[in-house]
């Protein structure tokens, strides 16, 4: 399974599902292809001035904690970057999908099979 392929199959199940229930959940394990983040959402590896555009965009708060002369750095607008994720509902590809159908994703956390007794 891929994320493409995937998010079709999440889609065709979110419409059929969707005709004979009004209340929906997708539950989802920790497997890459349910936590694919959005393509517009900056990663560290992205250059800064495309960062800080992503930052203008969405209106996000930029303090300058790490560069000199009160002046933000990289690091400081991902830091925005990530309160933005965390305060943000569709961080996700899935997420996006599913709130266009009004379905809830639930997340299990990972799976650690030797944490068990």
């Amino acid at each position: 399974m891929d994320g493409p392929r995937f998010l079709q199959f999440a889609e065709a199940t979110c419409i059929k599902v969707l005709k004979r229930h009004k209340k929906v959940a997708f539950v989802l394990d920790n497997a890459s292809y349910h936590n694919e983040y959005r393509s517009d959402i900056p990663r560290p590896g992205w250059a800064v001035e495309r960062i800080k555009d992503f930052c203008k965009l969405h209106d996000l708060e930029v303090t300058a904690k790490h560069g000199k002369k009160g002046k933000p750095i990289k690091q400081d607008y991902m830091d925005a970057v990530e309160l933005y994720i965390e305060l943000e509902d569709c961080k996700y590809k899935l997420d996006v999908l599913l709130k266009k159908y009004g379905i809830k994703a639930i997340r299990l956390p990972p799976y650690h099979p030797g944490s068990f007794s």
